[in-house]
């Protein structure tokens, strides 16, 4: 029987994507197509929303048959700019977060003794010990994989109960009661693309995750440290956030302010910026395919993604190319992953809010 090796697999797949990608008008050198077809088999094709069977390369052709011929070169660039976070790096991630905490712990203790640098070792693990005993990590969203997060936790640090850990924000006060008493809490969020689901003034009154955690726990949080920790936070939302915190608590009388602790930052994606991220550029061609009239006006937004503006560029501007291996953002351009009016998506997105 004959074994076909890796290196054969990805020379035939490279071939056929080439000739196929040429049949709609796009043209993709060997070292290009080699390295998307590398990158489908490792990634791209598990993700969760393919219908079994499915792989990224064959919805790549019918997606740029979305396209005008003439526009398909262009939207290879965003094919070119994907980020793909497969659920091993959201797991290692979740990880990050956790230590993270663990080094702001460390670099926060005072009172240490330094006459013997063995002692002083067994002294800081032992006080950041006790520290993240006072701790509780509450979960902002169900699929953060907060499980996987508390386990490693609790794997890591003996002093840890279960109850340091809640898996979501909008608990009960009877259950609130039962929770061992505690110094600060840790916010956990896998994505962060605008800031807007985290906190916004509408209509006048503050929304959002954070507004909300406050007006159940208000009673709960006297002489508290609050940190909002997602594992992927956007420029935009960075922005957004640090903008909008300080109005919030001023204008609310919240006396706990909320610390931001990201575990990775995310840029303005590289075919809608030309500074490396800082701003998006509307005159890129793939910023005039994204506000291109012919293709956007078969999107249809609904009331929460038109709490962000117009979505040329995802919800809030975020100006995204980010996949999730479990969804699609809708932070990330709506030409990757929408599905109205016969628009054939990239990587098909189910929305939260349906």
């Amino acid at each position: 029987m004959h074994h076909v090796t890796w290196d054969q697999t990805i020379k035939l797949r490279t071939k056929i994507l080439r000739e196929e990608l040429r049949l709609v008008g796009v043209e993709a050198s060997k070292d290009e197509a080699a390295h998307l077809a590398v990158l489908a088999l490792r990634k791209y094709d598990r993700y969760d929303l393919f219908s079994p069977g499915e792989t990224f390369l064959s919805r790549l052709i019918s997606w740029l048959e979305n396209f005008d011929q003439e526009d398909r070169q262009i939207a290879m660039d965003i094919v070119d700019s994907l980020k793909f976070v497969s659920q091993y790096e959201m797991k290692e991630l979740a990880v990050a977060t956790f230590e993270n905490v663990r080094v702001l712990l460390g670099k926060n203790l005072s009172g240490l003794p330094r006459e013997n640098w063995s002692v002083y070792i067994d002294s800081r693990e032992q006080k950041v010990n006790d520290e993240l005993s006072k701790s509780i990590f509450i979960a902002c969203a169900d699929d953060i994989l907060f499980d996987y997060l508390r386990r490693y936790a609790m794997q890591q640090v003996d002093v840890f109960q279960k109850d340091n850990f809640v898996e979501y924000y909008k608990l009960d006060e009877g259950s609130r009661a039962n929770l061992p008493p505690f110094e600060r809490v840790y916010l956990i969020d896998q994505l962060s693309g605008s800031g807007m689901t985290a906190i916004r003034k509408e209509n006048g009154e503050w929304k959002g995750k954070i507004p909300t955690f406050f007006e159940i726990w208000q009673n709960d949080l006297k002489n508290c440290d609050i940190y909002y920790c997602p594992f992927l936070q956007s420029s935009v939302s960075k922005r957004h956030l640090q903008r909008n915190l300080p109005k919030w608590s001023k204008e609310t009388g919240v006396n706990s302010l909320v610390d931001l602790l990201p575990t990775c930052s995310v840029s303005f994606s590289p075919c809608l910026s030309s500074d490396g991220g800082i701003t998006i550029n509307e005159d890129l061609p793939v910023a005039k395919l994204c506000r291109n009239e012919k293709y956007f006006s078969k999107f249809v937004d609904d009331r929460h993604i038109r709490k962000g503006g117009l979505a040329y560029y995802g919800f809030g501007r975020a100006g995204l190319t980010l996949i999730l291996q479990s969804n699609c953002p809708n932070n990330t351009i709506p030409l990757i992953w929408h599905s109205y009016n016969g628009w054939f998506p990239l990587f098909p997105r189910v929305a939260h809010h349906r």
